[in-house]
């Protein structure tokens, strides 16, 4: 058909050109594809430019594969023509895994083996494609059990259109576990060789095993057959495996040292004479020497050090050489101290009395022994023979007190006991004591008479009351003899009140005595002890004598009995018991029982008129000589070297001495001292407080003057 200008309306459009075929890969992440081309042209006869459509069309999304995409021209009239070509999608993206594939995995072996189960997890993928990647992992062990080391495993993650990714792990399995000693050598004690300071140890080599079944390195600090030192050598051994794992173990080679040191010097004995008042004396030697097996010097410690000082007798120094195992050598010395300084006694007793009792044939004497000092600075062993407490008979007994120190050193002294008969009554019933020399705190009417304290005094006598009856009835009574001189009284004498007997009947059944020489003064009778009162016992009856002794003579002027006890009423009948003084006589120069051949002189004034000779000496030198003759002993020399001297040719109790001056001259001695001897050879002085006693100092004295 062909419209009215002659064109033909049924022709097609001619395209101008068609797109070429597209091949795309797929978007990133995606499936598919944007494909975007120029829509082709075409030309068509009625010079209207059709209308050209591509289906699909540009800019569309395109799966992966071929597909076609056809272009269709239309122009006004319908008349349409078409192209096409091909766009084809690839898909060349590999898949991602969702997480990184882990660098390394370590684990430890498990216990005592050489490996480690270690389960893996497969690493997770994705793909663009949506569909679940195919994983594989290679070189992962059958049961997952990894040996010690490392081991690489690669993973492949692979999509359907053999896009692949790939990663790799480490799998890193650590040892730590150590060799174990399956033989570690056994402590050892040598002994040493004489004289030898090292020994060589020999030992069986130490062995081990390693989880990781590889044999491991064994190390030790020492090498069997190698030579040790005296003591305890620890020697270590090292087990390491390839993973440097170690385990160690210990042996001891103890080298034991038997042998002590030996001295090669020590200090000689010493004997040392101590100095005067010492008690102690240094001494000083040459240091000991030893040597040991060890090479090295002992150590050295004595039980005193040279320059110390030592006590008097046989000090023993004990010397030790100690060497590093403990061994030791010793040796000793003697330091004797040798006292040859006998005691000193420091106060002898002084000579002692003793009393027989009536009745008795001995006495017990009780002195004090005489205490000593010793420059030992012990008190010595004192005795006496015989010792205090022995029973001594009338007369005089020589009594030596002996010191000993402890070095067997002696001193001595001498005392004499003197033992009287002394136990007679004094006159309270014969009436030798006068009623004057009588006297109570009271007396009762009953008893008017102080006579009728006498014993045995009767009731039925003229004026007699048959006692003492004292008027008052409390411990504050008393009756007492005064006898005017000094008189040694040994006991008393007691009697109740005569002829009153029965419920009435009157005694004192407990007395005290009391003494005094001034009747100021008064002093208690002690007990045996001398540090208590005595209480004596008294009678029980009217008429019993009961007679009690003192344990202790007195010498007093006055004796008073004191009643603390009584049956009734204080009544008292008594007699006191003693002696005279035999000790005041005088010994024989006035009346010539002293010979003239027992005196001696140290010299005698010469003269003419005068009888100063030897003759005249034993003459002159008594007491009361008369005016005529020298009157006096008269030395040669006025000096302290003169002496009188009288031997008693035996042992005499001599208590003091009487003295003159010269008769008609205005002579006389105003200080001496008094010695005496048993012997001739070792004098003593009279002394007191160890001092010799000045025993008179005489002022100005006259002719028949005498003076003690």
């Amino acid at each position: 058909m062909r419209d009215t200008i002659g064109e033909d309306y049924t022709e097609v459009p001619i395209f101008d050109v068609c797109p070429t075929n597209q091949t795309r890969d797929t978007d990133p992440g995606h499936i598919t594809a944007k494909v975007v081309w120029i829509n082709p042209t075409a030309v068509d006869n009625s010079h209207v430019p059709p209308q050209v459509r591509c289906k699909p069309g540009s800019g569309s999304y395109f799966t992966v594969g071929l597909t076609n995409v056809t272009c269709l021209a239309t122009d006004d009239y319908g008349n349409t023509a078409t192209c096409s070509f091909e766009v084809y999608i690839e898909d060349n993206e590999a898949p991602v895994f969702v997480q990184s594939c882990p660098v390394e995995i370590i684990h430890n072996t498990l216990p005592n083996q050489s490996y480690a189960h270690v389960q893996l997890q497969t690493p997770n993928c994705t793909d663009n494609s949506g569909e679940v990647p195919n994983v594989n992992c290679d070189g992962v062990p059958e049961s997952n059990y990894f040996v010690i080391g490392q081991t690489i495993i690669t993973c492949k993650c692979s999509d359907s259109n053999g896009n692949y990714k790939t990663c790799q792990l480490a799998v890193i399995v650590e040892d730590d576990q150590p060799p174990v000693f399956t033989f570690c050598p056994n402590n050892q004690e040598i002994i040493l060789d004489l004289n030898h300071s090292r020994a060589i140890a020999v030992w069986e080599p130490a062995t081990a095993t390693d989880n990781s079944d590889v044999a491991s390195i064994i190390q030790c600090s020492a090498s069997s057959g190698d030579i040790f030192g005296i003591g305890l050598n620890i020697v270590t051994c090292v087990a390491i495996d390839a993973s440097g794992n170690n385990a160690t173990c210990d042996f001891q080679i103890e080298m034991l040292d038997d042998q002590p040191p030996v001295f090669t010097f020590c200090p000689n004995n010493q004997e040392i004479i101590l100095a005067l008042n010492h008690s102690r004396a240094i001494a000083v030697w040459e240091p000991a020497n030893a040597t040991d097996n060890s090479g090295q010097a002992p150590i050295i410690q004595c039980a005193a050090s040279s320059g110390d000082s030592f006590g008097i007798g046989l000090n023993i120094v004990r010397c030790a050489a100690i060497d590093a195992s403990g061994n030791n050598g010793t040796c000793e010395f003697q330091i004797e101290i040798l006292d040859i300084q006998p005691p000193e006694i420091e106060m002898c007793p002084s000579h002692q009395e003793g009393v027989l009792r009536p009745g008795e044939n001995t006495t017990t004497v009780v002195w004090p022994v005489p205490q000593a000092t010793d420059n030992s600075g012990i008190a010595p062993f004192v005795k006496c023979n015989p010792p205090p407490g022995s029973q001594f008979a009338l007369g005089l007994t020589r009594i030596v007190c002996t010191a000993i120190d402890g070095s067997g050193n002696i001193a001595s002294c001498n005392l004499h006991v003197f033992v009287q008969d002394c136990g007679y009554q004094l006159g309270m019933e014969d009436g030798e004591i006068t009623k004057y020399q009588i006297s109570a705190s009271s007396v009762h009417g009953a008893c008017p008479s102080i006579k009728s304290a006498r014993l045995n005094s009767l009731m039925e006598a003229v004026g007699n009351g048959g006692a003492w009856c004292a008027l008052t009835i409390d411990l504050n009574q008393w009756i007492q003899v005064n006898f005017y001189i000094i008189t040694r009284v040994t006991g008393v004498m007691t009697q109740g009140r005569n002829d009153i007997d029965g419920d009435s009947g009157q005694w004192v059944t407990k007395y005290q005595v009391q003494h005094s020489s001034d009747e100021v003064t008064w002093l208690y009778i002690q007990n045996i002890d001398n540090q208590t009162d005595q209480v004596f016992e008294g009678n029980w009856d009217s008429d019993t004598i009961v007679t009690n002794v003192f344990s202790t003579p007195v010498q007093t002027n006055l004796i008073r009995i004191i009643p603390i006890k009584w049956n009734y009423h204080i009544s008292l009948r008594f007699e006191v018991l003693g002696c005279e003084d035999n000790c005041r006589r005088k010994l024989g120069m006035e009346d010539g029982r002293i010979t003239s051949s027992q005196l001696s002189v140290s010299s005698i004034k010469s003269g003419t008129n005068k009888n100063f000779g030897p003759n005249g000496a034993s003459l002159n030198a008594r007491l009361d000589s008369v005016s005529n003759q020298a009157a006096a002993w008269c030395a040669d020399s006025n000096d302290d070297a003169q002496f009188i001297q009288i031997n008693m040719l035996v042992e005499t109790w001599i208590t003091g001495v009487m003295l003159q001056s010269r008769g008609g001259h205005d002579q006389w001695v105003t200080e001496f001292l008094v010695r005496y001897s048993d012997d001739g050879n070792l004098w003593n002085y009279i002394v007191e407080n160890n001092v010799p006693l000045i025993s008179f100092i005489l002022l100005k004295s006259y002719f028949n003057k005498r003076t003690l």
